[in-house]
């Protein structure tokens, strides 16, 4: 009976816990549009050099580090690291190359330049779905992959003003696509892109020193 007083003692306690994380926790959701173009990976994928635009949706969780605060009560100046997930389509310029769908869990960072200003980069993973791919009959002009659905990797940096919850985007990002061989052909479709787009933060920040003092 004692340890399982103790077992309830111990989950009550991870789900207080899991509260006051989620209650705390800094969330962000990014809208972007894209525009850009492809960049050929051979003279074989030359003909597919198009410009290409898109939209792309971010959600980032930005990771507690509060062991680095010398002083909790003071604005952070530190290095910020992000988890979070992407979703975007892209028009990738051509009837022959169609539209690609993508989405994936990214990685990221922030350094605050001043209290409006912040440079960020990310990194993410997942998985991309491509409507048109090479046929030898009806699109032998698209000898850039032969699969639907495939890998993509994103990398991206920018710079972010913020005004209160609300922020505006500039920056620019990289996206390739690849079966890694698994279906021929596969040279891979990559694009580079500028972006812009807006920012918001659906809840306020948190009052540190309220919190830190309710701690006490």
């Amino acid at each position: 009976m004692r340890s399982y007083i103790v077992n309830v003692k111990r989950i009550s306690s991870l789900i207080l816990c899991a509260q006051l994380g989620i209650m705390h926790a800094q969330y962000r959701l990014d809208a972007s549009l894209l525009f850009g173009g492809m960049r050929p990976h051979s003279e074989y994928t030359e003909a597919l050099r198009a410009p290409v635009y898109g939209i792309q949706f971010d959600a980032d969780w930005e990771m507690p580090n509060e062991l680095r605060v010398p002083n909790p009560l003071e604005e952070r100046k530190y290095l910020l690291k992000y988890l979070g997930a992407t979703f975007l389509v892209m028009d990738m310029g051509l009837p022959q190359t169609g539209t690609q769908i993508g989405a994936g869990v990214s990685m990221g960072a922030g350094l605050p330049i001043s209290k409006n200003l912040m440079i960020r980069w990310r990194m993410a993973h997942g998985i991309s779905c491509l409507t048109q791919i090479y046929d030898s009959t009806s699109i032998p002009v698209n000898y850039a992959i032969g699969s639907h659905i495939n890998y993509l990797a994103l990398l991206s940096a920018d710079v972010r003003f913020n005004v209160k919850r609300f922020g505006i985007i500039a920056g620019v990002n990289l996206t390739n696509c690849s079966n890694a061989g698994r279906i021929k052909p596969n040279i891979g479709l990559t694009s580079i892109n500028m972006n812009v787009g807006v920012s918001y933060k659906p809840f306020k920040t948190s009052n540190r020193k309220q919190y830190y003092e309710a701690k006490k």
